[in-house]
């Protein structure tokens, strides 16, 4: 099978080295639910049984309900003949643990195949097999590629939109007639019914169909259809947490046994040796994930393209606890003799345990199992399961193009070292600096939650060291705005101002130095920034009203700023004017000219903007305060709505809206405008609840961070935004620690920055670094910017009549390709409140090392056409 994944294939263990693994003891099976699965999904429109006993594909139209669609289902597409082999190359399938199912609310997953892996020392002496394997749907079981029982599922061939057994319609009523109703807790007034939706299918396997060394058990699940009375049935109140809806396929659970004897444990590793398989970097990884054992070894395989960086993964495991993990990356030499990629260029990153796991995955590991989301920089001192070791390799923008091979060598105290083979194929196209990325994701900092944190002295060199390292990694997934608070106790929950008031004989003076620094730190890493929000405006300061400008209001809550001692260099707070008071130019006015002279000073006199606006706009009088101190600043806003302009004519410089975010839309539909295209920045916030991607925080899963921002671009948004970085929890809370976002009233709606916990970098030892879902999500801003290059091209007329039209179509046909696996895998719209399933996420991971090969051959295709 042609490879087009990123992924590292398992370092094998010798057919015959069994002596010193694990066995299994009675009562604990070989292979079972949790182990790893190579898995493949194949989707398809959902296809209803009518009452008369029709089956057609069928949509929900609103007013008119359930509505038949001609030509059936259009199926993704199936695995490769002979999938079900011992011998078949599964390596660019997606390795996961079960129970794997397509949520209980979308019924688009049409098959699921699954091919795991157990050792057999001697076929003889074990008797046979005891496996039994429970689904939804109809499964057939096969042994190193022979059939060995089959349950729900008609005889003979099965082509992929063979549909199993239907369920009986007391699979979806309670007893009162009612749409049977299920909670998160999966209980249910008539649990016997629930029941029914799972199907056993006990199997037994001869010896004679066993082979010594590696064994290879693969699983075919199909979808039964949709009964029309899930459609027209009468719909109870459900609370939230609980439905009626569920899917037709799952894999729910399996148990593999000898029948007499034992055989090795499948997440058992032979003493003094390393177990090393492959993983996908936009998939979640345990301590408890076991691998697999295969008979042969294979490579890893890296899609690139010149000055980038990208991903694989390996996963290890020992017989015990792994110690003193050392990773050793060589050089990769250029297949035809053009050069080498040196071993420098190869960073290597541990995932260990220190956050939050996604909700789907969770029911996928046993109890207990810790989740690997923390990219460390050091191996861990001991691991008792597996560690992800995470390979990005940043090409040089000069290699040359094409095929390169490597190796990379793993060892640990007491375990002989393994070799792995690497492969890193380079697309003939070149990405720019990070700096001059057109995708961008607009992260938000918080220098005070480092400082706690880190129990350092604000703004003392220790903090500004930290800092450093925090916008470094930062300028990876290209903000293009820094914030820069010039009040105090704002919504991002600062103390203090940057600017500090001195206190002189006459007035005020002030001291720029912190604000300086913090220009300073965002031009080195993430280069010209487009907008700087000085942050200066809250709703208790010179308030207006909800989305509408009126008359200034009476203040609760004054304005405060903060005044430095230089002699003792304290910092304390104070009330200031409101804005819109006759008081508040003559104090503001110095501020904004000297901090003007600062951006000018750094080229950043056209980047200056004013915030921040949110559902509530400033007053009358405090835009017109404004418009005097600062009149070519443009406003920085985020509200539920969007604002392409602000009240009053007031320039907009930036956007960062929950509410009303459609798409994303393919490029055909007839309103198509690509977010890069915007003549004003506008970002989704994608809190909980929002339109497009849906939700994107902890809960997601790790696909959702990759997608993300190609997803709003092709909805009409430039990418994401208001989104926390390194807002820890540093603070005591009455449930434990909390972060420092709104802990000053503010009435900033729509309230703090999405994922506010710190999910996206982490506070190691040394500073921050990365997590999986950074890197995800700098993966994804990478391929969104390729995506940028190629989408100008044949938008603009110009450039398109270099291309031709056979390759423009290509292109465009390419890029809507993108768009509907993303359109495939998130949310379903008619559960607002709902995200991705897991299912959906894995078969994007599945089939994302593909597109990205395809995306940077056909950039690679138009910069040569335009001569680029």
């Amino acid at each position: 099978m042609k490879r087009t994944a990123i992924f590292l294939a398992a370092a094998a263990i010798a057919a015959g080295a069994f002596a010193g693994e694990e066995a299994a003891p009675a009562g604990r099976a070989a292979l079972d639910t949790h182990s790893q699965w190579r898995c493949w999904f194949v989707w398809g429109r959902e296809l209803v049984q009518w009452d008369s006993g029709e089956v057609t594909a069928c949509e929900m139209v609103r007013k008119e309900g359930l509505k038949k669609v001609e030509g059936g289902p259009a199926l993704s597409a199936p695995p490769a003949e002979g999938w079900a082999a011992a011998d078949f190359d599964d390596t660019d399938w997606v390795l996961s643990p079960g129970p794997i199912k397509h949520g209980d609310y979308r019924r688009d997953l049409a098959g699921l195949y699954l091919r795991g892996r157990f050792e057999v020392p001697d076929p003889g002496a074990c008797g046979g097999l005891k496996l039994s394997v429970s689904y939804r749907g109809g499964a057939v079981v096969y042994v190193n590629g022979k059939e060995v029982a089959r349950g729900h599922l008609p005889a003979g061939e099965l082509k992929p939109d063979a549909l199993a057994e239907a369920y009986p319609k007391d699979a979806y009523l309670d007893p009162d007639g009612s749409l049977l109703v299920v909670n998160w807790k999966g209980e249910s007034k008539a649990p016997e019914r629930v029941r029914m939706r799972t199907r056993p299918l006990p199997v037994e396997v001869p010896a004679s169909a066993l082979r010594k060394g590696v064994n290879v058990l693969a699983v075919e699940i199909h979808r039964a259809p949709t009964a029309e009375v899930l459609y027209t049935g009468k719909a109870p109140k459900t609370r939230r947490g609980s439905s009626y809806r569920w899917s037709m396929l799952g894999f729910e659970s399996f148990r593999l046994e000898p029948k007499a004897g034992n055989l090795p444990l499948s997440g058992a590793v032979p003493a003094g040796t390393l177990r090393v398989w492959s993983a996908s970097p936009i998939v979640d990884a345990w301590d408890t994930d076991g691998g697999e054992v295969r008979a042969k070894d294979a490579a890893v395989a890296i899609v690139a393209a010149r000055n980038g960086a990208f991903s694989g993964v390996v996963t290890v495991r020992g017989s015990g606890a792994l110690k003193n993990i050392k990773v050793e990356p060589g050089e990769m030499v250029h297949a035809g003799g053009k050069g080498k990629i040196p071993a420098a260029a190869v960073r290597v990153r541990f995932a260990v345990a220190g956050m939050s796991a996604p909700d789907g995955a969770k029911k996928r590991h046993p109890e207990g199992a810790k989740y690997l989301g923390v990219l460390a920089e050091t191996p861990p001192a001991e691991a008792a399961g597996a560690v992800p070791v995470w390979l990005t390799v940043r090409v040089p923008a000069d290699a040359a193009p094409g095929e390169y091979k490597g190796a990379v060598k793993i060892g640990a105290e007491g375990a002989k070292p393994v070799n792995v083979p690497v492969e890193l194929s380079v697309a003939d196209y070149a990405f720019p600096d990070t700096k001059a990325f057109t995708a961008l994701a607009n992260v938000m900092q918080s220098p005070e939650t480092v400082a706690i944190r880190y129990g350092v002295k604000p703004w003392s060199e220790e903090h500004w060291k930290l800092l450093d390292r925090t916008f470094a990694y930062l300028g990876e997934v290209a903000p293009k705005v820094v914030f820069v608070p010039l009040v105090a106790q704002t919504n991002m929950g600062n103390e203090f101002s940057m600017v500090r008031w001195v206190k002189a004989p006459d007035g005020w003076t002030h001291d720029f130095t912190i604000a300086e620094k913090y220009l300073d730190l965002a031009v080195k890493h993430w280069g010209k920034i487009p907008v700087v929000c000085l942050y200066v405006w809250t709703p208790t300061m010179g308030g207006g009203g909800f989305a509408k400008i009126v008359d200034l209001p009476k203040n609760k809550r004054p304005m405060h700023f903060t005044v430095l001692d230089p002699k003792t260099g304290a910092m304390s707070t104070e009330q200031g004017p409101d804005w819109g008071t006759p008081e508040s130019v003559p104090f503001w006015q110095p501020v904004f000219d000297g901090m003007r002279e600062r951006l000018a000073a750094r080229g950043l006199e056209k980047s200056i903007a004013v915030g921040m606006g949110s559902d509530r706009v400033p007053s009358k009088q405090a835009l017109e305060d404004l418009g005097v101190v600062a009149p070519e600043a443009g406003w920085v806003i985020h509200a539920h709505g969007r604002y392409t302009s602000f009240p009053k004519g007031k320039p907009l410089a930036l956007d960062a809206s929950v509410w009303g975010v459609k798409g994303p839309f393919l490029s055909t539909y007839r309103r198509y405008k690509p977010g890069w295209a915007n003549t004003v920045m506008s970002t989704v916030f994608p809190r909980y609840g929002a339109g497009s991607m849906g939700h994107v925080r902890t809960v997601s899963p790790i696909g959702v961070y990759h997608a993300a921002s190609e997803c709003y671009l092709a909805s009409g948004y430039n990418g994401i935004g208001r989104v926390a970085a390194d807002f820890w929890a540093v603070l005591p809370g009455k449930r434990g620690k909390t972060t420092i976002l709104s802990r000053y009233p503010s009435w900033q709606r729509p309230g703090v920055p999405t994922m506010g916990h710190g999910v996206l970098l982490y506070p190691a030892k040394e500073g921050a670094v990365a997590t999986v879902r950074f890197e995800a999500l700098r993966l994804g801003v990478q391929e969104a910017e390729a995506r940028v290059f190629v989408e100008r091209a044949i938008r603009d007329k110009e450039k398109r009549a270099k291309l031709g039209d056979e390759l423009a179509k290509r292109v465009q046909a390419l890029l809507d390709e993108r768009v509907q696996a993303i359109m495939d895998a998130k949310r379903d719209r008619s559960v607002m409140y709902s995200i991705a399933t897991d299912a959906s996420w894995l078969g994007y991971a599945q089939a994302a090392p593909g597109r990205a090969r395809r995306l940077f051959d056909i950039a690679a295709e138009v910069a040569k056409k335009l001569g680029e």
